[in-house]
């Protein structure tokens, strides 16, 4: 999308890119216009839903969980003919995730909610064992494309689900992390980071101080790291987990790379 129809996109959900451009080691670039990332859309005015229109989507990843959907009325395949695949990873304080609230609980300063975030990204890898297949087989449908991935947010599955695509078209680490610190603290100060603020100080009975939310709503580099760190651990190396995992055989892969890199 050019940077003038992306603008009502902006508004109304601030972490939504193109994955187009990311370079892979081989010399090759991802597509345009095939895989973009988000979070949810917030009250979209119509120049905002006719840029989604104009995505021509097939399909929407939802990573958000039940509880999250239900209380979250739109969805990117609200302003499209994309159908829609809810994906149910709860590895987030947002789903509920109550071992997450309870470090949250103990400590909700800016180092309770960094600890939480840490958490978070550490168990993302175990939180997509049964979704990574789903995204790999979307990647490779012959109708799959365009695709949306998102999540509340849209920057912490959204992030890791992204990295390892990223990883799977044979982007270095380098470009991986970069591009996931593109959203920043896109957030902060947001609509989303306000429901999120209300939603935390209903269930720990306190608000977060501002210093503390922002941390959560944002990027950090350390968080990232932690998700592949947990990969490595568990499985040796991103390669494996996502053969393993994600059914990314060498031929699938090569099939990937064919659709998805220019």
């Amino acid at each position: 999308m050019s940077e003038i129809s992306s603008a009502p996109l902006l508004a109304a959900a601030p972490t939504f890119r193109d994955l187009g451009g990311i370079a892979a080691v081989d010399g090759g670039r991802v597509r345009s216009g095939l895989i973009f990332r988000a979070g949810i859309l917030t009250d979209p005015s119509p120049a905002a839903e006719a840029a989604v229109r104009a995505l021509d989507l097939r399909w929407v990843m939802d990573l958000r969980s039940s509880r999250e959907r239900s209380h979250s009325r739109g969805t990117w395949a609200d302003y499209s003919t994309a159908r829609i695949l809810n994906s149910d990873v709860s590895t987030d304080v947002r789903a509920g995730n109550a071992a997450l609230m309870h470090l949250l609980e103990h400590d909700c300063s800016v180092t309770g909610a960094h600890r939480m975030m840490m958490a978070t990204y550490e168990h993302l890898p175990q939180g997509f064992r049964q979704q990574l297949p789903r995204l790999f087989d979307l990647l490779l449908d012959e109708a799959g494309l365009p695709l949306m991935v998102h999540c509340t947010a849209g920057k912490d599955r959204t992030g890791f689900a992204c990295a390892l695509v990223l990883h799977a078209l044979g982007a270095a680490e380098e470009q991986i992390v970069d591009e996931y610190l593109k959203s920043g603290d896109l957030l902060v100060g947001s609509p989303v980071s306000d429901s999120m603020g209300n939603l935390l100080a209903q269930v720990l009975g306190r608000s977060l101080e501002p210093e503390a939310l922002a941390v959560i709503m944002g990027v950090r580099p350390e968080f990232i790291e932690t998700a592949l760190t947990a990969v490595r651990i568990e499985y040796g190396s991103l390669d494996r987990y996502l053969e393993e995992v994600g059914g990314l055989t060498g031929e699938r892969r090569e099939r990937l790379r064919q659709r998805l890199l220019a």
